[in-house]
């Protein structure tokens, strides 16, 4: 029970997470604001989420809180728990959260600073939290007994597309300059890493795709 509510208060969290970027989930600090003609950016800096969804934030939060206290109490070995990466994940996820909390209280105009939204912006570690699945889902675990059986294959196939990625990087940066245009997209060897993964992992088209879409 303590697990399935666990996995209930996570997924909560992680929705709100994504309903809080979300202008209609939005309210702005300053009314009469129009939010049409905002970047994102400025969007974060002159509204805040609404009041039920900072409700659901310290509910979550407090839950995950109580949830480490309880696992290090009833932990036989402190010292594997604190080696343990779940477990380091769920540290990461609250401590942003109480500094967003405590900063706020002592200043209100903190959530209009670049620190502000660098601290809110560590909170995307709870998304890492949803690999705990692999815990309760069978199918997840039989994935990942897979993909360690599987290691050495797919470490030669990503060292096969490494060395083609390599190859064509060079061979293409070189190329575009034997009849160099007046845009030459091909400014440096890097640049050319980016356009042979996506050609040889089939994602050009996609990308050509979804531009024109």
């Amino acid at each position: 029970m303590f697990a399935f509510t666990s996995l209930a208060v996570l997924i909560a969290s992680i929705i709100s997470f994504c309903m809080e970027s979300h202008i209609m989930f939005r309210e702005t600090l300053q009314p009469g604001t129009n939010t049409s003609r905002l970047t994102v950016r400025e969007k974060e800096i002159l509204t805040k989420p609404m009041v039920f969804l900072d409700a659901v934030e310290y509910l979550c939060v407090t839950f995950f809180t109580f949830e480490i206290f309880l696992k290090i109490v009833f932990s036989p070995s402190k010292r594997k728990y604190f080696t343990k990466m779940f477990n380091w994940i769920d540290i990461c996820i609250v401590i942003p959260c109480y500094l967003c909390i405590v900063l706020l209280l002592i200043d209100p105009a903190f959530r209009s600073t670049s620190a502000f939204r660098t601290f809110n912006a560590l909170r995307l570690f709870r998304i890492f939290r949803i690999l705990k699945l692999t815990v309760h889902v069978n199918g997840l675990k039989i994935l990942g007994h897979t993909i360690r059986a599987s290691a050495r294959e797919l470490l030669l196939l990503f060292l096969v597309l490494i060395i083609g990625v390599l190859i064509f990087a060079c061979l293409i940066y070189y190329a575009e300059q034997v009849e160099e245009a007046d845009s030459n997209h091909f400014s440096n060897i890097p640049l050319g890493f980016w356009w042979a993964v996506v050609t040889m992992t089939t994602l050009g088209k996609i990308k050509h795709n979804l531009a024109q879409f």
